[in-house]
């Protein structure tokens, strides 16, 4: 029903140009929207860069991270206890070469949750707060009823409007 409706106001349109005798409009409105095509890079021309780590080798900044597994195996907890980490400006311990090395102290970040599973007031902040994080730095949108859906628009003016360096989606699919 939808795309009849589309239809029925792309040929009132085509009628109006024709009316007006325009064929420039009238040949934009026939011709149909060319699939995207594919950006083809080369090697060559593309500058090579390092990677910028949250929790190295684990964590990088910039690029997508899942932590998967059942439910109750502490997902959550932990991706909450690395937020505080990153709130009040601490890295995770790192393991290398079979050594734990120190937490490093970094800037204190912005975090961002979003969640639809807990309400974030008697779980989410709960955890956060445990972990000793500092919640002047906990952005959320969680509440059943109003939450931020994953339009890219959306994500992007979150991210510019709190400046978090690291954004949760807890769980991802259910989004």
């Amino acid at each position: 029903m939808k795309k009849e409706h589309q239809n029925l106001g792309a040929s009132k349109n085509i009628k109006k140009a024709r009316s007006r005798n325009t064929k420039s409009q009238l040949n934009q409105l026939k011709q149909p929207e060319q699939p995207k095509q594919p950006i083809i890079k080369w090697g060559h021309e593309t500058e090579i860069t390092d990677i910028s780590w949250l929790w190295k080798p684990l964590i990088p900044y910039g690029k997508v991270t899942l932590i998967e597994g059942a439910g109750g195996d502490g997902k959550s907890t932990l991706i909450l206890t690395i937020a505080a980490m990153v709130s009040i400006g601490k890295t995770p311990p790192t393991l290398q070469d079979g050594e734990l090395l120190p937490s490093e102290s970094r800037e204190p970040q912005t975090v961002f949750y979003l969640t639809n599973e807990d309400e974030v007031s008697d779980s989410s902040l709960k955890k956060f707060r445990r972990a000793g994080g500092d919640m002047t730095r906990f952005a959320y949108s969680g509440e059943l009823k109003y939450h931020v859906t994953m339009k890219e628009h959306e994500l992007i003016r979150i991210i510019e409007e709190t400046g978090a360096k690291l954004f949760i989606i807890d769980p991802f699919q259910a989004f």
